[in-house]
């Protein structure tokens, strides 16, 4: 059965005054993306899709041609909405998260909770497992919906999860009618930035 990878894009070089959604990688973000695809190699991926943000589709590219394999975006694969919100100090955004992780049907920070943004991942990637029903397939997307989908799908805790991924991150699941996760690997090539 193929395998289905979803992963955190690479470290994003943060720009007060712009929205996180138009971040870029860092020097250090493109680096971390050879040991990535290295890490990758095991699972021989057909393709790999990002969502539109500019931290996710260079992650794919960096990774895919490292990988020698396509790449491409798709919609809704991007992070939480959260155009209006303005760079916080670290543990106000990490409390303000924790929050919208816990109740996902409350508006906490953003333009959509987190149940909406879940819904919107969850079919994005749905519509992509039907595309590719049989090649090994790789998303690069964004931590806060990565981790909603996880905890759903996995009966993980979402905060803790959130909290313990690395920049990049990335998660197997073996595609068969129960997927089974069959691996986290955090930070490849990389240190948990402060």
């Amino acid at each position: 059965m193929p395998y289905l990878v979803l992963i955190r894009h690479s470290a994003p070089e943060i720009q007060p005054g712009i929205p996180a959604s138009e971040w870029a990688l860092s020097q250090e973000g493109w680096q971390r993306c050879r040991p990535l695809a290295h890490h990758l190699m095991p699972y021989a991926l057909d393709c790999i899709i990002a969502s539109h943000e500019k931290k996710a589709t260079q992650t794919a590219q960096a990774t895919a041609h490292w990988l020698g394999i396509p790449w491409r975006c798709a919609d809704g694969l991007e992070e939480h909405h959260r155009q209006t919100l303005d760079i916080l100090p670290r543990a106000e955004f990490q409390s303000l998260v924790a929050r919208l992780l816990a109740h996902p049907d409350e508006l906490v920070i953003g333009e959509e909770t987190g149940a909406q943004a879940l819904q919107r991942f969850s079919t994005a990637l749905e519509r992509l497992l039907q595309a590719y029903p049989r090649q090994n397939l790789a998303v690069v997307t964004h931590g806060t919906v990565l981790s909603l989908w996880t905890a759903q799908h996995f009966h993980l805790s979402a905060h803790e999860f959130w909290r313990d991924l690395g920049l990049p991150a990335f998660l197997v699941i073996h595609r068969q009618d129960d997927w089974r996760l069959e691996l986290i690997q955090n930070n490849p090539g990389g240190q948990t930035p402060p």
